[in-house]
């Protein structure tokens, strides 16, 4: 197959991907403006499992919304926890000698956050970012160098996305009062009886 075919078909699978996969957290480049933060604190877990370009993008953008990060459960009002993270490149186009002249960059990360104060479950998912690039076989120090930068824009866009989609899912929990076992669902209490007895 031509290397125009393979690009040709490539490029019609990024299309039908990026139409059909919006709401699993797919994206191919960056993303809009952040869904507002209506938490104010958030503690972040799993840090060491992920790079730290990844966890500096995080906790930048958090702050950025006025989110304080704590190391204490007792302190936070939202737990992050981070799963696995993964990194898959592989070859998309290669010269007639064999080079790699085009490749696919994916990297994805899972997470799970949680209420803290009625232990709610409030996401569970996987964000993910891909991205294209052309190679010259010839350039391998300056293609190391832009794979790096290419890497480190991708890592902000998980975490863009991994705080938009745990945002916007908060908006939609229920109230802690609104909860069936709330303080406003209690029985009211019953009118007092006096003990008068009549002359």
């Amino acid at each position: 197959m031509s290397v125009l075919t393979r690009r040709t078909l490539l490029n019609g699978l990024f299309a039908a991907i990026a139409v059909g996969s919006t709401g699993c957290g797919f994206r191919l480049r960056g993303t809009g403006p952040l869904a507002g933060a209506s938490y104010k604190t958030v503690q972040l877990l799993g840090e060491e499992k992920v790079p730290r370009e990844l966890v500096s993008a995080l906790r930048q953008q958090w702050r950025g919304l006025g989110v304080e990060i704590t190391d204490s459960m007792s302190q936070a009002e939202v737990v992050v926890q981070l799963g696995g993270y993964q990194r898959n490149i592989s070859r998309t186009a290669f010269s007639a000698t064999g080079e790699t002249t085009s490749e696919l960059i994916k990297l994805s990360q899972s997470f799970i956050a949680f209420r803290v104060e009625d232990d709610t479950e409030i996401i569970n998912t996987e964000v993910m970012a891909l991205r294209d690039r052309q190679t010259d076989p010839a350039q391998q120090l300056a293609a190391a160098r832009e794979l790096q930068d290419i890497e480190r824009q991708m890592q902000q866009d998980l975490a863009r996305q991994l705080i938009d989609r745990l945002n916007r899912t908060y908006h939609q929990l229920p109230a802690l009062y609104d909860q069936p076992g709330s303080s406003t669902d209690e029985n009211p209490a019953e009118p007092s009886q006096t003990n008068e007895t009549s002359q």
